[in-house]
């Protein structure tokens, strides 16, 4: 292959006479050696003759040929350039629109945007932030996490909190699932459930495989229990014994 040169910006070669520009994806050697597996690691871009496109006879049609692909990028620039200002202020009205619409919207945008990253909140809030508006079911799951955090503060407010020691517990499960845990190389699937009892907290523990339940299912367990440093209001029981389907 001929000497690569660069004219006004294009990586260009001269082959009989005309120039070529090099190809992007091998850089003019016409293979890859990441893909030698496949047919011998053979450009498709190129055919692996490592050229591309036919870019001029002489070094001036090859700069005016570059300057006319400069003068395109700039106008697509600028053309997706307009489109996003004009996507940005359909979005702008939207938001606009949809929060004039109900006195509690602005409140609960505020609130949506208060909450930290990670959450169910703020998932919400970056739907509204890249849409404009949140659908008649995001709004209403919003104003309920807003209900159930207003709930849960007022009970820590009134002293509400998970007891710490060995306990019983009497609640309604509201979740079952498996967890794995790691003991060196031999993995194990433990069944867990989370009990919400009517004083307002939630413990999880240990499914013992003597007893079946479900969502929805009322139980009562003696435990040891240990209250979480981020939330009063959830707690882990340990070793839950006595544990017993309530009808």
């Amino acid at each position: 292959m001929s000497t690569v040169e660069e004219i006004a910006g294009l990586r260009v070669v001269q082959v009989a006479g005309a120039y070529y520009e090099v190809c992007d994806m091998c850089h003019g050697k016409g293979r890859l050696r990441e893909y030698a597996h496949v047919m011998d690691g053979v450009c498709f871009t190129c055919g692996g003759f490592g050229t591309a496109r036919r870019v001029g006879g002489t070094p001036e049609e090859v700069a005016k040929r570059a300057r006319t692909r400069a003068k395109a990028r700039e106008r697509a620039a600028a053309k997706r350039a307009e489109k996003a200002a004009a996507r940005a202020a359909g979005k702008a009205a939207q938001a606009e629109a949809w929060l004039t619409e109900g006195e509690e919207r602005p409140r609960l945008v505020a609130w949506l945007k208060a909450q930290p990253e990670g959450t169910r909140a703020a998932g919400l809030s970056e739907a509204y932030t890249e849409w404009g508006a949140l659908t008649e079911g995001q709004e209403r799951f919003a104003r309920s996490l807003r209900e159930e955090e207003t709930a849960k503060a007022e009970r820590v407010a009134a002293g509400v909190q998970v007891p710490e020691g060995k306990h019983t517990v009497a609640g309604v499960v509201t979740w079952v699932g498996t967890e794995e845990s790691y003991f060196g190389y031999t993995t194990q699937y433990t069944r867990k459930m989370t009990v919400q009892t009517e004083e307002g907290w939630t413990v999880k523990v240990t499914v013992p495989r003597s007893v079946e339940v479900e969502k929805g299912t009322r139980v009562r367990f003696t435990a040891t229990l240990t209250r979480s440093e981020r939330d009063p209001l959830f707690g882990w029981g340990k070793r839950p014994t006595q544990v017993g389907v309530m009808t």
